[in-house]
């Protein structure tokens, strides 16, 4: 998660500020399940399965 861009996307995916993005990636790594986790968030997503 090197880009600005990269970073803005998963904090708008993940409803969290930037700084918490950052975070948690260098807390526990680039994976998306696993920084879902880490910020108390659901993965895949948030919409409902309808």
């Amino acid at each position: 998660m090197t880009e600005p861009w990269e970073r803005a996307y998963w904090a708008r995916r993940f409803m969290v500020p930037v700084e918490q993005v950052q975070a948690a990636v260098e807390a526990v790594g680039a994976d998306p399940a696993t920084v879902a986790a880490h910020l108390g968030r659901d993965w895949p997503g948030h919409e409902p399965i309808v």
